[in-house]
């Protein structure tokens, strides 16, 4: 009774005890330097892991293993498993953008540093350095933990580098939220091994130390997911003001959050169209929701539209362009889409040379899922096999989900699903053409996309079981392979 009521307390405050597990964690390791860290990182996450183990075990033999505290274990699971990912990844390995801490260079670290150094948002026009035309939340965020890193005496490469415990603090919270809609959603079995693929796929991993906008930016998104179907089924004020909250600061973390407006304004819409005999109602809603969102969202980019001429959906041009190592304007539509070559098979890192660059726009996308551009695993056989399987496995569910798309019932929430992967994937490709470079072809820009697609596959495995079986023990190897390559992996 005892172990219940402390698990349900723990359920009840999870979110605030995440934040304090991450603070501690990076008040007692941030305050080591990198090659002490890098010594025993992976010593931390595997008696972690170990102590989890045991502790799971106990559990289980006592019978009180339940659907409530088996959530529990797996966010443990994945919170040592992003631990020993960030402990073996520093600053500068893995990020994309990040630069130095001259704000004079640019970079998502420049940005931070330029708020540190000035107390305030840059003065200037902000095409003149690169990432300073990001809105500005991430920034502001990451500059106020950095302070706190400042006030506790850490010097200042060690607060950068301890960053990325706010980051994994973020990804944590979208693994919490990724559960809720599936809760919210009433599904039964095989939940918990789909919150696993989704905390173990390495894309969201690399997230959980990356130092960029990305992380805030997809916690706020699946948030504006799981309160936009709260309120379709529930119909409660509260929840479309979340929906209109998170929606802008979404957006005023990363312009290209406004896509999941799209689909979430759809089912306004069609709310509205299902309850006309509440039209006055809900349009008062409605209007509230804008009055929210509008000014919080756009504020930025009116900003700079209004005193610099920067177009809302301004991304900026690589400098050297048709020079650059990554550029594969010469490939046309039909090789982008439907050309792979048999060479581009025999690596799953990301090819980034002239003239010999990744090109296909499935191919190279699948390949950022799992190595985002590089992993280095010649040395290391059994992360180069396990990364092979990894890619079998994702190419068998990718088919499932295609399947599932046929013989899934076709209702209004999961036509909001299929929304979400219409626009993310339509904005996707126009991006990866107007910008027709090899990095722009990453899975870090449609993450929202892994929550509909693990949808699908727990719809399917809800009402079949044979199929439930099979993917159950998919799954099972993908998640045991992903935590060996993490273990592995520096």
């Amino acid at each position: 009774m005892k172990n219940e009521k402390i698990m349900r307390i723990i359920e009840k405050y999870n979110i605030l005890i995440i934040l304090i597990l991450c603070i501690i964690a990076s008040l007692i390791l941030g305050s080591f330097q990198e090659s002490e860290i890098n010594q025993f990182g992976n010593m931390i996450t595997f008696a972690g892991l170990m102590i989890l183990f045991l502790t799971f075990i106990i559990f289980e033999k006592k019978k009180l293993i339940n659907k409530n505290n088996l959530k529990i274990f797996i966010i443990a699971l994945l919170f040592f498993v992003y631990l020993g990912y960030i402990l073996n990844t520093d600053c500068a390995t893995r990020q994309h953008d990040t630069r130095s801490l001259n704000w004079e260079n640019g970079g998502h670290l420049g940005y931070i540093e330029y708020i540190l150094e000035n107390h305030s948002l840059p003065n200037f026009n902000p095409t003149d350095k690169w990432c300073f035309t990001n809105p500005p939340l991430f920034y502001i965020t990451s500059t106020l933990f950095v302070e706190f890193q400042n006030l506790i005496g850490r010097h200042e490469y060690q607060a950068i580098e301890n960053l990325q415990f706010l980051t994994m603090f973020f990804v944590l919270i979208f693994d919490i939220y990724v559960f809720k809609t599936f809760k919210i959603l009433k599904f039964q079995k095989s939940k918990e091994y789909i919150l696993l693929f989704v905390g173990l796929s390495p894309s969201i991993v690399y997230l959980s130390g990356s130092l960029n906008n990305d992380s805030l930016a997809i916690v706020l998104c699946t948030m504006a997911i799981y309160y936009a179907i709260k309120w379709y089924m529930e119909d409660k004020l509260s929840d479309l003001i979340k929906i209109a909250f998170t929606i802008a600061f979404a957006i005023m973390t990363k312009i290209n959050s406004a896509i999941i407006a799209i689909p979430i304004g759809i089912l306004l819409l069609i709310k509205l169209v299902n309850c006309r005999e509440k039209a006055k109602k809900i349009i008062l809603y409605y209007c509230i929701f804008a009055l929210i969102s509008l000014p919080i969202g756009l504020w930025f980019p009116i900003k700079n539209l209004v005193q610099y001429n920067v177009p809302i959906t301004y991304v900026q041009e690589v400098i050297e362009k048709e020079e650059n190592d990554g550029y594969i304007g010469e490939h046309n539509s039909l090789e982008r889409f439907f050309k792979i070559e048999s060479k581009y098979l025999k690596n799953i890192n990301i090819t980034i040379e002239k003239g010999k660059s990744d090109y296909n726009i499935f191919l190279t996308t699948l390949k950022s899922f799992l190595v985002d551009e590089k992993v280095d695993y010649e040395e290391d056989i059994v992360v180069e096999i396990l990364l092979f399987i990894l890619f079998i496995i994702c190419i068998f569910l990718t088919c499932i989900f295609i399947y599932s798309l046929f013989k899934n019932k076709t209702t209004i929430i999961n036509l909001f699903f299929y929304l979400i992967i219409l626009f993310e994937l339509v904005f996707y490709t126009k991006f990866c053409f107007d910008y027709p470079y090899v990095f722009t072809m990453n899975f870090r820009y449609i993450v929202p996309i892994i929550i509909p697609f693990g949808i699908g596959l727990l719809e399917l495995m809800e009402n079949n079981e044979k199929m439930r079986k099979i993917l159950e023990n998919t799954i099972t190897l993908y998640c045991i392979a992903s935590v060996i390559i993490f273990l592995s992996i520096q």
